[in-house]
């Protein structure tokens, strides 16, 4: 076992920091091992002007009064070719992790890319002490992200990425982007947004996402559980503990109303005098709804019997196993899990999908509403009549002419008639 040392871990954060401010004063930490650079201005510098040392570049990049007395940078792109751009900048990141390691005696890896959520993704692929370099082109940024798994994207944390799965079947990065029609459906506009621009590999530089996208959505998809428990002096009668486990439950079923929140699975805690834990847990096919206008609404009791049985199992199983002793308890907690969607948001989704498989009608607006409606229940006669519109290469008013009499069924391309 290593004890841990919290000052010795910040003082050798400072170190690191104090190292990587030489190439970026706006360098950003997000944690004592975790700094996010923008080394193109200090490359720019150093490939303009060839003769400049290290220390003259950092006080140019730290101070505005030496800028009069540089030439205007050109930008890189437009002096140099992607190929030696891209050596200088992975050889600029190596000696940078080379002098982190000579000065402070510590490794560290590194992702070079064009935004933050990339070089976050691309950090992680030569631990503990490489870089991995992700091209600026379009075609490159999607060979790197597509085959990547959800949960490499910073922000996608275990829950969304259940969630994800188990609603729309996404697993890679890949399958984000092909369904990114359901995500825009499903989710909030903060989540969705920054969902679609992660299936891009796309992030807003100046901002980095410290928090996940799963406190933003829908409670009842990301909230595991939800408890209450409570601690008293050890009681060994049985009408007292059902008395406080009736406390504890309706204080919990409150909580639920609130959240409009409803579990399928009820978890009894009981923690004995001999400081011994047991739990047992029961799960239903129906959730228990708590919400009062729903005309499938739980009454409170329902929640209370569940719990209180649960106790007579625990007991039971108890006194089984030690045929002596009282059953003493110190801690009785109730927690609810596996949380029910709404009814209408599970139907809205299946609509959703149902409509999305189907091709949209095409609609003449000189129909009459009869014949719109028998066309548009019939795909194989729309699918035949696009066909002929798109088929034709002549004047539609001379193929007209000796067009075959229209079926009444049909929907004609009002351009063609």
């Amino acid at each position: 076992f290593v004890k841990s040392d919290f000052k010795f871990y910040k003082r050798k954060s400072a170190e690191v920091k104090a190292i990587l401010e030489e190439y970026d004063p706006k360098l950003k930490m997000y944690s004592l091992d975790e700094a996010y650079m923008d080394i193109m201005p200090y490359l720019e510098v150093k490939m303009n002007n060839n003769t400049m040392a290290h220390e003259a570049i950092t006080k140019h990049l730290n101070t505005t009064a030496s800028n009069n007395n540089l030439k205007a940078q050109l930008p890189l792109h437009e002096a140099f070719p992607d190929s030696t751009i891209h050596t200088d900048v992975q050889n600029l990141l190596n000696s940078i992790r080379q002098k982190v390691k000579d000065i402070t005696g510590l490794s560290c890896s590194a992702g070079i890319a064009s935004n933050f959520l990339l070089a976050k993704i691309a950090s992680d692929f030569n631990k503990p002490d490489g870089q991995y370099f992700v091209g600026s082109t379009e075609q490159q940024i999607q060979d790197f992200v597509q085959p990547l798994s959800i949960r490499k994207v910073n922000g996608i944390g275990r829950v969304m990425e259940k969630t994800l799965y188990g609603v729309c079947g996404i697993e890679t990065v890949k399958d984000l982007f092909e369904k990114r029609a359901e995500i825009q459906y499903l989710f909030k506009p903060a989540t969705a947004t920054f969902l679609l621009r992660a299936s891009i590999g796309y992030s807003d530089c100046n901002k980095h996402r410290e928090d996940s996208v799963e406190e933003e959505d829908d409670e009842a998809i990301h909230r595991k559980g939800i408890s209450h428990e409570r601690t008293f002096a050890p009681i060994s009668s049985w009408s007292d503990l059902c008395n406080r486990l009736e406390m504890i439950t309706l204080s919990l079923v409150q909580d639920l109303r609130e959240r409009n929140l409803m579990p399928k699975t009820v978890t009894l805690k009981v923690k004995l005098a001999t400081f011994d834990i047991l739990t047992r847990a029961v799960t239903r096919n129906t959730a228990f709804v708590f919400d009062q206008n729903s005309t499938l609404s739980s009454s409170p009791q329902d929640l209370v019997d569940v719990a209180v049985n649960l106790l007579k199992e625990a007991k039971r199983d108890r006194d089984k196993m030690m045929n002596k002793g009282r059953f003493t308890v110190r801690l009785l907690g109730v927690r609810c899990s596996n949380f029910q969607l709404h009814k209408e948001t599970q139907f809205s989704l299946d609509k959703f999908r149902q409509k999305a498989s189907q091709p949209p009608p095409i609609l003449n607006p000189y129909a009459s509403p009869k014949r719109e409606v028998v066309a548009a229940n019939s795909n194989e006669v729309v699918a035949a009549n696009s066909t002929n519109c798109l088929a034709k290469t002549s004047h539609p008013k001379e193929e007209a002419k000796d067009a075959p009499p229209r079926n009444l069924g049909q929907i004609s391309c009002p351009m063609c008639t």
